[in-house]
């Protein structure tokens, strides 16, 4: 897949977006999806313009959407989203400047001399058992590439008499490198992490996968390396060719499984309907998601679009809210909703920010009985009151977003 780095999404840098899908796909253990208020979290943008992102993503088969997993209980669960047909390809897709023939070669020399030096490290608790070349670099008739993609497989080396087990050899590489700043994952996976970092040396262009990712794209490749079998002494007595077909036979099983359950999940259909509490929510989310990007726009340069969207959306979904006709009031729900101390009330530390008071306070580190004293309540909508009248240029928004709250404030009291 080709992408131009130029290319704007939703007012927002197609490399931004490969790089927030490729993030939100990397944490997606269980192939359960994730939401639009997660991707907004990441992205720092609001969840309208999440959603409005991932639903242009899904017009373009590269984010599908998923129906909630078994396990979320919830009765007013989000919309889910998860890779689609082009997403794996999207987030390979690398946009440097193009580079010759020549360039390819260097690269590929310089990558099988650092296998060399590799599997010659004793003290790596890994070595590099096979490297195949596939995409743009294997077409011997192109004049430029993107990059240049490699497909490797690494191998345990047997660990060293002193240790009890292979971990052991493992957890003590990274005592060894004095990472303290890693997470559980991050010090258990060190080791293999470690010879990674080796291999690639942090060439831009290169860009470095698993046999997975050459079988789950269905890629032609070419073999560049492959260890001579007993060269090197494995943990599990396994290496060269043999080692090459079990992991080449792995990674086929776990593509058709995955392609199987693929297959399954397109069966089950995404329903549209929404409860009163669904409803609800999105209305909340909605409201939220203007406040925030109203300040944005007064505040940074932001994109029109986003905001332009993020007011008809709000607008919509009040709309969809009031034709439940139940008995609450919308002017409560929204003063609620934009209340700090609700706010903090309801939410969990990492969460949406809803005020520049609270982004700032948490970047100070002031506390929340601080934030108390400083009685910081309904921050949002004295911030936007007060700017109303010093950003004259911004009225047209302000006076949007305090239409639709003066007009729910009318109908509440008819």
């Amino acid at each position: 897949m080709k992408l131009d780095r130029t290319t704007v999404i939703a007012g927002i840098k197609i490399k931004l977006i490969r790089d927030a899908i490729r993030e939100m796909a990397r944490h997606d253990m269980g192939d359960g999806g994730w939401t639009a208020c997660s991707l907004a979290n990441h992205m720092g943008i609001s969840p309208t313009h999440a959603e409005w992102l991932s639903e242009v993503l899904v017009e373009q088969k590269i984010l599908e959407r998923k129906p909630p997993p078994s396990w979320d209980k919830d009765p007013a669960s989000r919309t889910r989203y998860a890779l689609g047909e082009h997403g794996t390809r999207f987030m390979l897709t690398r946009m440097l400047k193009r580079i010759d023939r020549a360039k390819v070669d260097g690269i590929i020399a310089e990558l099988l001399k650092r296998v060399t030096r590799i599997n010659a490290d004793s003290n790596l608790c890994y070595f590099v058992n096979e490297i195949r070349l596939f995409g743009s670099a294997t077409n011997g008739n192109a004049g430029s590439f993107g990059d240049v993609d490699i497909a490797y497989d690494l191998g345990r080396r047997k660990r060293p008499p002193e240790y009890k087990g292979w971990h052991d050899w493992s957890r003590e590489r990274w005592e060894l490198a004095g990472r303290s700043n890693l997470n559980f994952l991050q010090e258990l996976y060190y080791a293999e992490h470690e010879v990674l970092q080796l291999l690639k040396a942090r060439n831009q262009y290169l860009s470095v996968h698993n046999f997975d990712d050459l079988v789950g794209i269905g890629a032609d490749s070419v073999r560049l390396f492959i260890l001579p079998e007993g060269q090197i002494e494995s943990e599990d007595g396994v290496s060269g060719e043999r080692l090459h077909r079990m992991r080449m036979a792995s990674a086929r099983e776990r593509a058709e499984k995955k392609e199987q359950q693929g297959d399954k999940k397109k069966l089950v259909t995404v329903t549209t309907e929404r409860s009163p509490e669904q409803i609800k929510r999105q209305m909340i989310t909605a409201v939220q998601s203007l406040a925030f990007d109203l300040i944005r726009a007064i505040d940074e340069p932001s994109p029109s679009e986003a905001l332009a969207q993020s007011i008809a959306v709000a607008h919509q979904r009040i709309k969809d809210y009031r034709e439940l006709k139940v008995p609450v009031h919308i002017p409560d729900i929204l003063r609620d909703t934009l209340s700090i101390d609700i706010i903090e009330q309801k939410s969990e530390r990492d969460t949406f920010v809803f005020s520049e008071d609270r982004e700032r306070m948490a970047q100070d580190g002031t506390d929340k009985a601080a934030a108390a004293h400083k009685q910081v309540t309904h921050a949002v909508l004295e911030r936007l009151t007060h700017r109303s009248a010093i950003k004259a240029t911004n009225g047209l928004y302000i006076g949007a977003w305090f239409g639709i709250m003066s007009h729910e404030a009318r109908r509440a009291q008819l």
